[in-house]
């Protein structure tokens, strides 16, 4: 009987030490779901203290301000997307050492994860920082750690010589995100759309797609 007492007592602390974590994980879900819904000027922490059932006071306990709280949003959002492209690459790369497919997978990715109905994803695939101000830089460098995956993506492309491989990877990562203002579901598939889009970069770029046509 005193080892069940134990056990009873570790569970209970356990579940003690990760309340605070958990109210933190509801209070980031709430704001990304307002944050994506009405941006970030359009929100306030007392709409979103609201929504979660605390007062204000309770997430300043958690986030020092605003800017806190939407940069962990953001980051939490990126990582979503990383562990999407990164699963992508990897199911395509125990078929494949293709650089191109292996681009063409992380594409069907990124762009799956930013049309899925996630709040996180919607957030991060609608807000673009432009680095004119010291929080704006904070959510660029979250950026760039996902934008890494592309970067070493693109550089192991067969290109021609002089292509200028930092506008391509601009270039295709813009066509992706663009997909997120005309896409409506029911037509084609977010795959589909994200291998075509691929493929219209490569045909050009790659001799070997070349003589397959």
């Amino acid at each position: 009987m005193a080892g069940l007492q134990v056990a009873k007592k570790t569970s209970l602390g356990r579940a003690k030490s990760n309340a605070p974590e958990n109210r933190r994980g509801e209070m980031l879900d709430v704001a990304a779901r307002i944050f994506s819904k009405h941006g970030f000027d359009g929100t306030s922490i007392r709409d979103i203290a609201k929504e979660v059932g605390v007062q204000p006071s309770s997430l300043y306990y958690f986030f020092k301000s605003k800017e806190d709280l939407f940069e962990a949003v953001y980051e939490k959002g990126v990582d979503e997307i990383i562990f999407v492209v990164e699963k992508a690459i990897t199911k395509s790369g125990a078929k494949s050492d293709n650089p191109w497919m292996k681009l063409e997978a992380a594409s069907v990715g990124h762009l799956e994860a930013l049309l899925s109905s996630d709040d996180y994803n919607t957030l991060v695939a609608n807000i673009v920082p432009k680095g004119t101000g010291d929080f704006d830089e904070r959510l660029i460098r979250h950026r760039d750690v996902y934008e890494k995956i592309f970067v070493d993506l693109v550089k192991d492309l067969p290109l021609p010589p002089r292509t200028n491989r930092t506008l391509l990877r601009l270039t295709i990562l813009g066509a992706l995100n663009g997909v997120v203002n005309w896409y409506r579901p029911g037509a084609a598939s977010p795959t589909a759309i994200a291998k075509k889009i691929v493929q219209m970069f490569r045909l050009p770029l790659d001799p070997a797609k070349k003589a397959e046509v």
